[in-house]
């Protein structure tokens, strides 16, 4: 008999981060909040910011080592890459109870850039990146069909071992007439804003972290 395969770990590390935008725009509201520094009046999701309930993360088996939820713990060693990706679980609906009978649809997410308040040396700075590549989705028919798709996400690369907390602002959008990134083009004064000045339906926030292994 062959031996079994090693564990499967990969070189580059995918962090899929999904936010209930329905949930969080009817307990939290819009709040319109902007590229700021540091992101101060983006509202912290959850008890003590720490998005249970409103993010859910998930990764490779290896990297989390079992773990999930709203404070993902990723594990990297050195040399591994980092890749956030956000999206939202719903893109419309309103809650139980709401009195709005037209909310908006349409939701989107966005990741604004990171806050990080520990282990910083152990990362370096996430920065977004935008790649189009040959892929396949659908069309109006519903069919299977190739078609190109633009991938958008944040990446790091682990430099040493330590423990990371960081924050992760992000806005959430909608077709609603007041939507809009601010119209400025993405120069946030180097805040790190992903491709506007914030604004949308609201700037929200959640405390993840990524532990650096030998």
């Amino acid at each position: 008999m062959s031996d079994p395969k090693p564990q499967f770990k990969p070189q580059i590390i995918d962090v899929a981060i999904l936010v209930d935008a329905p949930r969080i725009i009817y307990h939290y509201g819009s709040n319109k909040a902007k590229d700021n520094l540091k992101f101060s009046d983006y509202t912290q999701l959850g008890t003590k910011g720490m998005g249970v309930g409103y993010v859910y993360m998930a990764t490779t088996w290896w990297d989390a080592q079992g773990e999930g939820g709203s404070e993902l713990d990723v594990f990297g060693t050195k040399g591994n890459t980092i890749r956030w990706r956000m999206q939202t679980l719903s893109m419309g609906g309103r809650a139980d109870g709401s009195l709005d009978a037209t909310a908006p649809v349409a939701y989107q997410a966005f990741i604004r850039g990171f806050v990080i308040s520990q282990g910083e040396t152990c990362i370096t700075a996430p920065v977004q990146k935008t790649e189009t590549v040959d892929s396949w989705g659908g069309d109006e028919d519903g069919k299977v069909i190739r078609k190109k798709v633009v991938d958008v996400y944040w990446e790091a690369e682990v430099v040493q071992p330590g423990a990371v907390i960081y924050h992760t602002p992000f806005n959430i959008f909608c077709n609603c007439p007041g939507c809009s990134d601010n119209g400025d083009g993405g120069d946030d004064n180097g805040t790190g804003g992903g491709g506007g000045g914030g604004n949308g339906c609201g700037g929200y926030q959640h405390d993840p972290w990524i532990t650096a292994q030998q």
